[in-house]
């Protein structure tokens, strides 16, 4: 069996050799064939081009740039430097605030600028925490008087024209533990002199009668604080401290902080950080919307820094593991490169505002571009 199948093996061979110059001289002629026919196509398609009418001024227009293809590049290069100068400008046009959102001439929109005629919805809170958050043994009571100190030093720092509605101090109210504790040391007095001008007849105006203004600040005393405190419903007192660990201690409260309109949230973020400094009785975090709104700005250009290098060393990467030809990534990655900067550059110059979404506007661009 074996000597019969070795026997047709010589023999297939040797058909194959008889076969193999023909085979080859086919497939050459097809090869020759298969080119002198693109030639043709080529050839003729020039032909079919160079019929096709255009216009005077089409032909004006396109002949001088590829006769000198480095005048239009150098110009669009231009472009691209002169727009570039407005990317310096996306990041504070990034806006994460739910006004963003709301679509214009509609009328929650409406609504909304409305009650800002007369109150505030642009609200910052200021969580404070004494140590006893995280060490129990610590006794230290949100209502100590240093703890109040320290929040009324940062509240006059924000604050510092009670009067004024935010006209010099974009700060339209201040509501805490400490401002309810100034009120009340500061009451009695004007109170007290308040009902004298109404009962006193107006020839009657002793000095004897009347009672020093107090003072708008926090006791020196803690008995006369908690005294103040034993005056306040539960009910009240609740909604300004909290006992976070449930060991009876009040170990947080919140400073609301009503803003102004149209106030800068960046530059106020920074005297509220600059007003918070270094504190030795408690803890404060700025929340809210406006800190959100900040947060969520820094968050979004920094993802955008991160996205944008990346989706353009895969579309490279893909370029490149398509095409095998590293030229590919200059044909390609001038235009894709011009058309970011053009469009960030012109969103900048304008002022345009952005929602956090713009992430996606980079490689999303990107793509399109290639494709």
């Amino acid at each position: 069996a074996l000597s019969r199948f070795m026997g047709r093996a010589r023999n297939s061979q040797e058909k194959y050799q008889e076969v193999a110059p023909k085979i080859k001289t086919k497939v050459a002629g097809v090869a020759k064939e298969g080119a002198d026919i693109l030639r043709s196509l080529d050839k003729k398609g020039d032909e079919m081009s160079g019929r096709i009418k255009v216009s005077k001024f089409t032909d004006w227009f396109l002949t001088p740039l590829l006769n000198h293809p480095r005048i239009p590049l150098m110009v669009i290069i231009f472009i691209v430097l002169i727009a570039s100068m407005g990317i310096l400008n996306i990041r504070g046009n990034i806006r994460g605030d739910m006004e963003v959102y709301l679509p214009l001439d509609e009328e929650i929109t409406d609504v909304i600028e409305e009650v800002r005629e007369d109150w505030t919805i642009d609200i910052l809170m200021l969580y404070v925490e004494t140590n006893n958050v995280k060490d129990r043994t610590d006794e230290t009571n949100i209502t100590d008087i240093n703890v109040l100190k320290e929040m009324s030093e940062i509240e006059e720092t924000l604050n510092h024209q009670r009067g004024d509605k935010g006209v010099n101090d974009t700060v339209l109210f201040v509501l805490s533990l400490s401002t309810l504790v100034k009120e009340l040391n500061s009451t009695p007095s004007r109170l007290t002199n308040a009902i004298l001008d109404e009962l006193l007849p107006p020839e009657i105006d002793n000095p004897e009668y009347r009672l020093l203004p107090g003072e708008y600040a926090i006791p020196n005393s803690q008995d006369t604080v908690d005294s103040m405190f034993t005056q306040i419903p539960s009910e009240s007192l609740s909604a300004m401290v909290a006992d976070t660990n449930g060991d009876g201690t009040f170990d947080s409260a919140i400073i609301i902080i009503g803003m102004a309109k149209d106030v800068d949230q960046a530059d106020f973020m920074k005297k509220v950080e600059g007003a918070i400094g270094d504190l030795s009785f408690c803890e404060i975090t700025a929340t809210g919307p406006i800190p959100m709104t900040q947060v969520v700005t820094e968050r979004t250009y920094e993802e955008m820094t991160r996205v944008l290098p990346i989706s353009i060393l895969l579309i490279a990467f893909s370029l490149f593991l398509f095409h095998r030809n590293w030229k590919i990534l200059i044909i390609e990655g001038v235009p894709l490169i011009s058309e970011l900067i053009i469009t960030f550059g012109v969103i900048g110059a304008l002022n345009l505002d952005l929602t956090p979404q713009v992430v996606l506007v980079a490689p999303i661009i990107a793509a399109l571009g290639v494709a």
